[in-house]
């Protein structure tokens, strides 16, 4: 004991002070990283579960965009339940919604993100819709095919963007190695050995 804690001083004495700092500060670094590796799998799985709700509860309409802005929670004209749900240190953060014209009645929506960027104001619209979420653009009418999403900006930004980008590839890659080994097993025929028949 008395050797280990001579050999452990020897060596604080040897290390310089901006050493000891690369040390705490790598550790530090994959401290981090692993916590931000657990953190995002958690998160994954919630918006994964959510995906999957949203998806059971969508729905196409035909709407006519009057117009869509980014407003506070509390600012945008949205019903009283989906307010109740959001936390109260989110209230004041800007959401992406749209005002827009659902046969009679006018209403406010939320946006996805992503649709928000290319979605059309005083135009009619083919929309994908999850309660008051708009989740998907199909068409715009009068146009063949829908706008492209412009590029980000920041290098921040264009980073989320492509590990976004890499995330859903992923995912469908997955959803489409799961269809396709599903169907291989189904199409594989079922073979009886002799021994398997039962002799009458």
């Amino acid at each position: 004991m008395t050797g280990t804690l001579i050999a452990l001083s020897i060596i604080a004495l040897t290390i310089k002070p901006y050493q000891i700092v690369l040390i705490v500060l790598t550790l530090l670094t994959i401290a981090a990283f692993i916590f931000l590796t657990i953190w995002g799998k958690k998160l994954e799985k919630k918006q994964n579960l959510a995906k999957a709700q949203m998806d059971a509860m969508a729905q196409t309409a035909q709407v006519f965009v009057i117009k869509k802005e980014k407003k506070k929670f509390k600012e945008a004209k949205l019903p009283a339940q989906v307010l109740e749900q959001v936390p109260k240190y989110m209230k004041n953060r800007k959401v992406s919604t749209a005002t827009v014209k659902v046969g009679p009645k006018i209403v406010t929506m939320m946006v996805d993100d992503k649709v928000f960027e290319i979605l059309p104001e005083k135009a009619n619209c083919t929309i994908v819709v999850s309660g008051i979420y708009i989740t998907e653009l199909k068409a715009i009418r009068g146009q063949k095919t829908l706008p492209k999403p412009p590029e980000p900006k920041g290098a921040f930004n264009k980073m989320r963007a492509k590990l976004s980008g890499f995330v859903q590839s992923t995912n469908e890659e997955n959803e489409k190695a799961k269809a396709e080994a599903s169907k291989q097993h189904k199409a594989t025929p079922t073979v009886h050995t002799k021994g398997s028949k039962k002799k009458k």
